[in-house]
């Protein structure tokens, strides 16, 4: 599955890309896949999830994800709330009532899910 990660600073060596690597998914940063902030500016690759870390800077996140999400080439993507503080997970909420939530370590089952609802 193409997963799009929104995230304050991209870190490679964090683990969750080597796990979405493992579990077969084509993860992909905002760079790599072509979006700036704030903006769509490459058409080839679509996601099929997008997967919004809100562990720092949440309030910046959730704007860089509605403005992704308001795009067309989004407008199928699953979305995937996951990290954050309480405060940030309401307001997750509040913005996007149709999306998905799962803990840190609850990432891959969820995805799994969405999967297998497709």
């Amino acid at each position: 599955m193409n997963v799009l990660v929104v995230e304050a600073d991209t870190d490679p060596h964090d683990p969750l890309w080597a796990d979405l690597a493992e579990a077969g998914h084509a993860a992909r940063g905002r760079a790599e896949a072509g979006i700036s902030r704030g903006g769509v500016t490459e058409e080839s690759w679509v996601p099929d999830v997008v997967l919004v870390r809100l562990d720092r800077d949440a309030a910046a996140v959730l704007d860089d994800a509605a403005s992704i999400l308001r795009t067309r080439r989004m407008s199928r993507a699953a979305v995937l709330f996951t990290g954050g503080n309480e405060l940030a997970l309401a307001s997750a909420r509040r913005r996007f009532p149709e999306a998905n939530f799962a803990r840190a370590d609850q990432v891959l089952t969820a995805l799994a899910s969405i999967e297998s609802e497709d």
